[in-house]
């Protein structure tokens, strides 16, 4: 996300956005919530990892790569908020990795606290 600022006669200028308060945690689900999705989404991922290397094909291939890129995809989200949680790392840090995570959601999504999946459901066929 990026917010514009005017310098004397250069128009407008694309700075980054402060990184948001620890406060904003509040909104998303605890850190053994984030802790889980994110061991779920890492899982999922070697899973995916694994029918890629037994893919017959180029186009079976291709299915399996894309796939594993959405599960990449739900899994950086977790990711950040675990990093955000994590009490170990500076303050700094931790809010940086809240600023990733305000970057990869709209932020209806964000100032909501819903995160995505933690796997890409939307792979999953409904019976």
């Amino acid at each position: 996300m990026e917010s514009w600022v005017v310098a004397a006669g250069l128009g407008l200028l694309a700075m980054p956005a402060a990184d948001p308060p620890l406060t904003d945690l509040l909104w998303f689900p605890p850190a053994v919530v984030a802790r889980s999705m994110r061991e779920l989404s890492q899982k999922h991922q070697e899973w995916v990892g694994e029918q890629y290397r037994k893919a017959i094909g180029p186009c079976e291939e291709k299915f399996w790569m894309t796939w594993g890129w959405e599960a990449r995809v739900c899994e950086e989200a977790w990711g950040d908020l675990c990093s955000a949680y994590d009490e170990g790392f500076d303050p700094r840090n931790r809010r940086a990795h809240l600023g990733f995570l305000r970057d990869k959601l709209a932020p209806e999504y964000y100032y909501a606290g819903r995160m995505p999946p933690p796997v890409p459901l939307w792979r999953f066929a409904r019976r």
